[in-house]
């Protein structure tokens, strides 16, 4: 469920409320409710892990240092400028005003400047976002995700635009005023031995955005040749001769779990039915195009608060996923038709999680309970062939026997 925090409650005070009444349906209904908890967490907390974090802060560290570089770019430009205004600026000096104001005039310039290059983000910004919303955001969009540009936005725009106008015009500023007056004016308004201050400063800004540059260089060379490997990386299956396709089952048509089920029952009876096709799978996920996490708890091992439970990542399979990829298991068996739905659940596991589990044992006949978050394997709202995520239906537990093979994959 998703719900929005009221003005004066915290989510500290949501939690406590969540777990109370989930206490009372216990009371109340324990043939239904009876162990079931309530767990409060914010949408971010619970759709972004730990390893997206940091790939939103590398991408803020990347756009800072473009941000970082074009500033030092404009202020040495500034200051180039602000040598051609040294008798400028002197005159006004010696006219009677004070550093301060000198320093007030060359700011409130800078910022003007910053403000017409904010305004122009600004628009491209807004029309940037309709565009990706129209061309790359598809039209079963949830209602509770928008992309436009809130007042929130807009503030930090207005914050990063005055923050940058002051940084790149602070350097020529500060130099102007302390300009040397009479030196200035006797030699004609070269700048009075300012000259040579001013390259040592513009010779500092080209180094320090030659610096940026390198390491924006040597970041983005890094994730190229990261893309490159891991694009390259034998996924351990054959995909020579395949045809994969993505199915969405709309919840207003298929409510049931029945209803899912008997329709990947006809499809797959209809596709295999076609010249030319050997044999078809069902999957939640390709091999390499992610999974879907898991809480799990090992048999034998003490209870433990459900937000601390370990987690592993699982692809939920029918039972020619692995003849169709041609995927053989190191120990035990595939799975076969009567497991599953209908027959007792079991899942394959992989060598890692059997190593990381079982530590110096043996994978076959152990047990272990996920916690599944969506509504009952191929009977889910969905099958599919893609690395889109599967929605959250409900959150429910079962017990599993391993059976250890050479795959991360699961099925129930």
């Amino acid at each position: 469920m998703f719900g929005r925090l009221a003005e004066n409650a915290s989510l500290e005070s949501a939690r406590a409320e969540m777990i109370t009444l989930a206490g009372h349906l216990a009371s109340q209904y324990p043939a239904t409710n009876k162990d079931i908890g309530a767990e409060v967490e914010t949408y971010n907390d619970y759709f972004t892990d730990s390893d997206l974090r940091l790939v939103f802060l590398a991408l803020l560290g990347a756009v800072g240092f473009v941000l970082l570089i074009a500033c030092a770019n404009v202020a040495d430009l500034l200051l180039a400028r602000a040598v051609s205004r040294a008798r400028e600026i002197s005159v006004r000096t010696a006219l009677g005003a004070g550093r301060w104001r000198v320093i007030r005039q060359l700011l409130v310039e800078s910022v003007m400047l910053s403000t017409i290059g904010g305004v122009l983000g600004s628009l491209e910004g807004v029309w940037g976002v309709r565009i990706f919303e129209t061309t790359l955001i598809p039209e079963d969009t949830p209602a509770y995700l928008t992309f436009t540009m809130d007042y929130r936005v807009l503030a930090y725009l207005a914050a990063i635009t005055i923050s940058t106008g002051i940084l790149f015009g602070l350097a020529p500023a500060l130099r102007l005023s302390k300009l040397d007056i009479n030196a200035v004016l006797k030699d004609g308004g070269h700048g009075g031995g300012t000259g040579s201050r001013a390259r040592r400063l513009s010779s500092l800004l080209v180094i320090t955005e030659m610096a940026l540059a390198f390491v924006l260089l040597v970041g983005a060379g890094l994730m190229i040749r990261s893309f490159i490997k891991m694009a390259r990386t034998p996924i351990g299956a054959r995909t020579d001769h395949l045809m994969t396709m993505n199915v969405l089952l709309r919840a207003k048509k298929y409510p049931t779990e029945a209803s899912q089920i008997s329709f990947h029952q006809q499809l797959r009876t209809r596709l295999e039915a076609l010249p030319g096709v050997e044999m078809v799978a069902m999957a939640s996920n390709l091999p390499g195009d992610g999974w879907t996490d898991f809480n799990y708890e090992l048999e034998g091992t003490p209870p433990v608060d459900p937000r601390k439970q370990p987690r592993t990542g699982a692809v939920i399979v029918s039972a020619t996923y692995f003849p169709v990829l041609e995927i053989r298991p190191r120990r035990g068996r595939v799975f076969s038709e009567p497991d599953g739905v209908a027959g007792v659940p079991v899942v394959i596991v992989n060598e890692s999680f059997a190593r990381m589990s079982w530590p110096g044992e043996d994978g076959l006949g152990k047990r272990l309970r996920l916690a599944i978050r969506i509504a009952g394997a191929l009977a889910g709202a969905s099958s599919r062939t893609s690395s889109r995520a599967i929605p959250a239906r409900d959150l429910t537990t079962r017990s599993f026997t391993c059976r250890s093979g050479s795959c991360h994959s699961a099925k129930w």
